[in-house]
């Protein structure tokens, strides 16, 4: 009997755990429209970031969150496929960025595989936003990409929100601030 008021109990407050991500979820979501003007739903996030070492290994990385957290089964890997030999004072940033969305979304296999999120969350500055909203807009796929700058001094706390024509900054202890460097962070841990 104990096992079972036990087990209950368990139950009850790994219920009470998922409810409140469902609603901290959907609440972030609300905000994320309301600031950044965007009416489709959103569902799924998927976030993207380029990593090298010291020039060399190009790996661009994309994940996915939802609801229901982070989908590892939907992380990929691209290996970027330009030389970098050839450019030895010079990583293009950009053109990893839209190798590695040009990959993923005309890709049918990935296509297949996954279904296309409703935002693309942008490890970088307007730079990466502009060849990010290229890609998309010359594969004629319309996701809402919002690009998440690093702040003065590249300090946590400070980044700059873009998207489209809007720029926005967070308040540091802005619980949507801290969702998204979660996001952004698990992106890069996974890059590198």
């Amino acid at each position: 009997k104990n096992l079972l008021k036990f087990a209950e109990k368990n139950s009850q407050l790994n219920l009470d755990l998922k409810l409140n991500k469902l609603k901290s979820f959907d609440n972030f979501i609300k905000e994320i429209k309301k600031i950044f003007q965007i009416k489709n739903n959103i569902n799924k996030i998927e976030a993207f970031d380029n990593s090298h070492t010291f020039g060399k290994y190009p790996v661009g990385v994309m994940i996915a969150y939802n609801s229901n957290g982070f989908l590892k089964s939907n992380y990929r890997k691209f290996n970027i496929k330009f030389n970098l030999e050839e450019n030895k004072n010079k990583v293009d940033d950009y053109y990893m960025m839209r190798e590695m969305l040009t990959r993923r979304f005309s890709n049918t296999k990935f296509k297949d595989e996954i279904d296309l999120p409703d935002l693309l969350l942008i490890d970088g500055g307007k730079g990466q936003y502009n060849s990010a909203k290229r890609v998309m807009d010359d594969l004629k796929i319309s996701i809402p990409i919002i690009s998440m700058a690093k702040g003065l001094d590249r300090d946590s706390g400070r980044e700059i929100l873009i998207h489209d024509k809007f720029t926005h900054r967070l308040n540091d202890n802005n619980s949507l601030l801290h969702f998204l460097q979660n996001i952004r962070d698990e992106v890069h841990r996974f890059a590198i």
